[in-house]
C-alpha cells in the first residue's frame, strides 16, 4: 500500500505484489499482514517508466491472548434439557420436553399430563373439560401459567383452567411444579 494514497496491491501465493501507474513523486510503502509486524519503506520515483524493487520480510508479532470464554445454551426442547431442569430446581418439579410431547400420541396438554407421576385428570360429566389433580388435590389449588403469566379460567365460577382445550403441538415444553418457592404466587398450592 502506498501510504496516502490509493494506490495498493494485494499479495500473492508467493509473495509477489506490483503497483502500477504511480505518478513521479516521494512515497511510503507499506507492508502488513495479520500476525505480523508492519513494516514501511521510502521511495522516490523520479519518471512515470520507472520500475522498483522493494521486498519486505515481515517479522511475526506474537500477542497473547486474554481470557476466552465460550458458551452455548442448550436446547430447552431436548429431553436432556428437561432432566437436567428437574436435578438443578430449587423445588420438586417435573418437566415434559417438546421430544417426549411430539413422540407421545397426546393430542392436548390434559392427555400429556396423565404421563406425569403424581398427577390424574379429572373429566366433567360431559367429558367437556379436563382438569389436572395433582397430588390428590382438588383443581381449585392449581394455577395454570403460560410463559409465566397466569391464564385466566374460561369458566366464570372456577378459576380453575380445563387443560383440554390447548393443543399439545403447540407446546415447546411442560413444566409440573409441585412445591412453592418465594419467588412464586402463594395462592396454589396443589401446583402453580
Amino acid at each position: 500500500m502506498v501510504q496516502g494514497t490509493s494506490f495498493n496491491a494485494p499479495v500473492d501465493a508467493s509473495g509477489q505484489y506490483e503497483i502500477r501507474n504511480v505518478p513521479t513523486g516521494s512515497y511510503t510503502v507499506r507492508a502488513s499482514f495479520v500476525g505480523y509486524r508492519e513494516e514501511s519503506k521510502a521511495v522516490v520515483l523520479t519518471n512515470d517508466k520507472q520500475t522498483i524493487t522493494i521486498d519486505f520480510a515481515l517479522q511475526e508479532q506474537s500477542q497473547s491472548l486474554g481470557n476466552v470464554l465460550v458458551s452455548g445454551k442448550m436446547n430447552q426442547e431436548e429431553e436432556n434439557a428437561s432432566r437436567l431442569s428437574e436435578r438443578t430446581a430449587d423445588n420438586i418439579i417435573n418437566v415434559i420436553s417438546s421430544k417426549a410431547i411430539e413422540r407421545s400420541p397426546d393430542i392436548n396438554a390434559a392427555n400429556v399430563l396423565t404421563r406425569v407421576s403424581g398427577i390424574t385428570i379429572q373429566r366433567s360429566a360431559g367429558n367437556d373439560g379436563a382438569y389436572a389433580v395433582i397430588r390428590g388435590m382438588e383443581p381449585r389449588y392449581n394455577n395454570t401459567l403460560v410463559n409465566g403469566i397466569k391464564i385466566p379460567s374460561p369458566d366464570s365460577k372456577n378459576r380453575f383452567v380445563p387443560l383440554d382445550i390447548v393443543p399439545s403441538d403447540l407446546l415447546k415444553r411442560i413444566e409440573v411444579t409441585k412445591s412453592l418457592v418465594p419467588s412464586m404466587e402463594g395462592d396454589a398450592t396443589g401446583a402453580p
